[in-house]
């Protein structure tokens, strides 16, 4: 697993991970996402290019959704995320 942080001319923050998420890799992800959000700018966390995520990670993730940052990924990550909290669909 690859984060990539990028502040981006907007003055958005764009965490952008490639490759796989799972309870080993997790917390670089976290690490980078507290840094971002101590900036005080708008985070966007780009999942378009993580290829898998285990289960332990899609429930962090379910949990993460509360966190005032912009999610892009898949609809196929996003349905994974969405069965594991229960809620509806991200819009």
């Amino acid at each position: 697993m690859h984060v990539m942080t990028r502040i981006e001319a907007t003055g958005s923050i764009t965490l952008a991970v490639h490759g796989s998420l799972d309870t080993i890799t997790i917390s670089d992800f976290d690490r980078a996402l507290a840094r971002a959000l101590r900036l005080h700018q708008p985070v966007v966390i780009d999942l378009s290019d993580v290829k898998s995520i285990d289960r332990g990670t899609r429930k962090h993730l379910a949990d993460l959704m509360n966190v005032d940052a912009l999610t892009i990924c898949p609809e196929y990550i996003e349905h994974w995320i969405v069965r594991e909290s229960g809620r509806e669909p991200l819009e």
